[in-house]
C-alpha cells in the first residue's frame, strides 16, 4: 500500500509551482489520510518491538508536522 502511495505524493511535489498548492489540497490530502489509515491497521499487526512499529510510531508522532506541506503555499 505504501509502495503505491508515495509514488503519488513525490509527483504531486514536482508539478510546477503555481499549480503545486491547488493539487497538494486536492490531491495530497486523501492520499496521506490513506496512508495514516494503512499506517494504524499496521500498527494493529506488528509487534510494537519491531523497527517498523517504532518507525511508524516515530511518524505519527510527527504526523502534524508532516502534512503542513499539504497546504503551505509554494
Amino acid at each position: 500500500m505504501a509502495l503505491t502511495i508515495l509514488p503519488n505524493l513525490h509527483h504531486v511535489l514536482r508539478l510546477y509551482l503555481d499549480e503545486q498548492l491547488a493539487v497538494r489540497k486536492e490531491q495530497t490530502v486523501p492520499l496521506m489520510q490513506s496512508l495514516y489509515d494503512w499506517i494504524q491497521v499496521q500498527m494493529t499487526v506488528l509487534s510494537r518491538h519491531s523497527d517498523t512499529a517504532k518507525a511508524f510510531a516515530y511518524l505519527l508522532k510527527q504526523w502534524d508536522a508532516l502534512n503542513l506541506y499539504s497546504l503551505a503555499v509554494p
